[in-house]
């Protein structure tokens, strides 16, 4: 007997809206055309549903999309249905790099209203169109975002985001918070008199002002106040002021005199080209918040460093971490990253660990929800074997077989609920999808990340590591999927920073 085809369906909308909006959503609707396309073809049979609820398909680590994947890696997959191919992804790299995957792996991909099916040569051919045309759509979309930004700007209209200290968004509109609003007063007037966003906040901190989240204030969010055209009554798209509909908080005149004394630059770096590696990767160990990108001019260079957000904002603040040497920190994780794909004992131990890790995890979950799956099937079969019986059967034998029918119904229904349970149990179990694109990623590490430009190596870094935790002494990578790293590094998974100078930033 000829093996069926194993079919799967991906479906995914981009907002809530869509699926609170009726009872008979759009992603239900995505996934009957599927079953119905599925069920029109000679020998598919279709073994698994992937759903990405409220996710944007620009991004990659959507969690059904990458158990989706971990599945054809495992061969579970023979074919994978979509109802379009922007449901896979609206970003050109990533669909390729899906892509790939599927191809590397024998498993082709079929868009039901496109008509569209990868496992022939035009099939290949009008997918790449399509998701070059998605690319560009959304750029599309962008351009007539910032249009529409820039005609709400010149009527005078606040764009949204989040509502300004001082301020508070009636119908989205910008209205007078009075408590705020004369704090904001009182931080101009001591910052045009002293010159000192230091004295403003030692000033506010004895009034008892705090912040709307009810925090000391750090210089930053001073900063942002006093740069904000919004108090001067004015609105900023692009670099040009446009007059506001709401009250301004200080006078026109006020503000720009600041303009003229306030630092243009607190809390990011000057503009520079480099790209910093590890951005948003790496932590304070002590104080446990970020390390941001900064860097200071030298006579004749330039030195890269990451700095500690806290010490940043609070300059009295002590911190042993403080500034870390952008260069050597971003050297030493690519150099680390790139031993363990090239050592092979070490990579199969992580994997090993990995494997063990998944089995100690998941299974309970796991094994329930098949002896769930397999049950529903056997009910199923038992209702197609009565129905088959009701036509040879009288009347008397019929009302009790409809009756047997209703209980099995009921007990399915009732399985039913205990299965999406468990699969959300699943879903939100420590699970292998991490840690096999991790592994992929990790084993062709060193072929392949030199051959990235830096934003892209910058980006397949994204994908490997959780954070960088930096210490006084010591730095520890923390990995995707992979909870111990394995005995090249210290038993908690500490190695020591390259050098002591690393961790000197400027003075001051």
């Amino acid at each position: 007997m000829k093996r069926k085809i194993r079919a799967a369906i991906y479906s995914r909308v981009s907002t809530k809206d869509q699926i609170e909006r009726t009872e008979y959503d759009s992603m239900q609707s995505h996934l009957d055309r599927c079953k119905h396309y599925i069920q029109a073809q000679e020998n598919w049979e279709l073994v698994k549903i992937y759903e990405d609820p409220a996710e944007s398909g620009d991004k990659f680590r959507r969690p059904k999309l990458q158990e989706m994947l971990s599945d054809v890696r495992l061969g579970e997959i023979d074919i994978v249905v979509t109802i379009r191919m922007d449901r896979i992804s609206r970003s050109v790299r990533d669909f390729h790099e899906i892509l790939k995957i599927l191809e590397d792996n024998d498993v082709s991909l079929v868009s039901v209203t496109q008509g569209i099916d990868t496992s022939t040569p035009a099939g290949k051919l009008l997918r790449n169109i399509l998701i070059d045309f998605a690319q560009f759509e959304r750029d599309m979309i962008s351009d007539r975002t910032k249009e529409k930004r820039l005609a709400r700007a010149k009527k005078g209209y606040w764009n949204g985001g989040m509502v300004p200290y001082g301020y508070q968004s009636v119908d989205k509109k910008l209205v007078l918070e009075p408590d705020e609003s004369e704090a904001v007063k009182f931080i101009y007037d001591v910052y045009f008199r002293t010159k000192s966003m230091a004295t403003a906040r030692k000033e506010l901190e004895l009034k008892g002002v705090r912040t709307r989240a009810g925090k000391k204030w750090a210089k930053s969010t001073i900063h942002r106040i006093l740069s904000n055209p919004i108090y001067a009554g004015k609105i900023n798209e692009n670099g040009t002021f446009y007059d506001g509909l709401h009250e301004a908080i200080v006078e026109p005149e006020l503000f720009f005199k600041v303009q003229k004394t306030v630092p243009k630059i607190i809390k990011a770096p000057k503009t520079t080209d480099r790209v910093f590696l590890l951005r948003g990767l790496v932590k304070c160990g002590y104080h446990k918040c970020s390390l941001t990108p900064y860097f200071v001019n030298r006579r004749k260079s330039r030195t890269y460093y990451y700095h500690c957000v806290k010490k940043q904002n609070y300059r009295n603040t002590k911190c042993p971490v403080g500034y870390t040497n952008a260069d050597e920190i971003e050297k030493y994780v690519i150099g680390k990253l790139k031993e363990l794909s090239k050592d092979t004992d070490v990579f199969e131990r992580i994997v090993e660990q990995v494997n063990l890790d998944i089995e100690k995890e998941t299974p309970p979950y796991k094994k329930d929800l098949e002896e769930v799956d397999n049950r529903i099937r056997e009910l199923n079969s038992e209702i197609a074997n009565y129905i088959d019986a009701i036509g040879k059967s009288g009347s008397k034998v019929i009302d009790l077989i409809e009756k047997k029918v209703e209980v099995i119904q009921y007990e399915i229904s009732e399985l039913e609920k205990r299965k999406g349970e468990l699969e959300l149990l699943v879903s939100n179990s420590p699970s292998k999808i991490d840690s096999e694109i991790v592994l992929n990623a990790l084993k062709d590490f060193s072929e392949l990340f030199e051959t990235f430009r830096p934003a892209e190596k910058a980006e397949y870094l994204q994908r490997i590591i959780r954070d960088v935790v930096v210490g006084e002494k010591s730095l520890k990578i923390n990995i995707f999927g992979l909870v111990n790293l394995p005995s090249s590094a210290s038993k908690d998974g500490s190695v020591w920073l390259p050098s002591t100078d690393s961790n000197r930033g400027p003075s001051g």
